[in-house]
């Protein structure tokens, strides 16, 4: 009733200080939250995204979040957030924070398909064709709350048609990884926009 008219309360018994809604403030996050996911699935180019397609899922599911929380929440400071968690019992609070990892992983999820679709179909309709020579191949640990586990990368060398040399890294399967060998001739399609969006024919 207090927080309704405009007041600021204190609650002694809980320590907790009840502050009045500032709904412009929710806007501006759902804004933000909206325009995040706008970014990340159509602004940022594939030539920028191809840079590291695993650390833009992450930072784009993060920001999401992080958003889509404030949206809910509007925390205003670090100590705002540790008092609902010690003392809050809104059962909204329970449901965000028991959905946030699922969330999270959707998100990333999202970002990462959606670069996959696009990477794909820039590949299908400017690709060119060639050989490349595997210089490389490696492993990229990844810790979660829900568990770990390994991301395999091969790293290419070729030739454009245009004379020029690149060196590409591409994302494989684990079974596609152990049958890789260093210095192996591969099949491969490249973007004539941007030669280092590749894709790699597997056998």
């Amino acid at each position: 009733m207090a927080n309704k008219n405009g007041f600021v309360v204190f609650d002694k018994q809980t320590n907790i200080i009840h502050r009045t809604d500032d709904k412009k403030m929710r806007w501006v996050w759902l804004i933000s939250l909206v325009l995040s996911i706008v970014a990340f699935l159509y602004l940022i180019p594939n030539s920028v995204y191809n840079l590291s397609p695993l650390i833009f899922s992450i930072l784009g599911a993060a920001i999401s979040m992080l958003f889509l929380i404030q949206f809910f929440y509007n925390f205003r400071n670090i100590q705002d957030y540790h008092d609902k968690v010690e003392h809050g019992n809104d059962t909204k609070f329970k449901i965000l924070a028991v959905s946030s990892i699922p969330l999270a992983f959707i998100l990333y999820m999202t970002f990462s398909m959606n670069f996959a679709f696009d990477k794909s179909n820039e590949i299908e309709e400017y690709g060119m064709k060639t050989e490349g020579t595997i210089i490389s191949a490696n492993v990229t640990n990844i810790r979660r709350k829900t568990g770990s586990g390994k991301v395999f990368y091969a790293k290419v060398k070729f030739v454009t048609e245009n004379g020029k040399t690149i060196i590409s890294e591409e994302q494989i399967t684990e079974e596609d990884y152990k049958n890789l060998i260093i210095g192996q001739q591969i099949e491969l399609s490249y973007s004539i926009k941007d030669p280092k969006l590749i894709k790699l024919k597997m056998k």
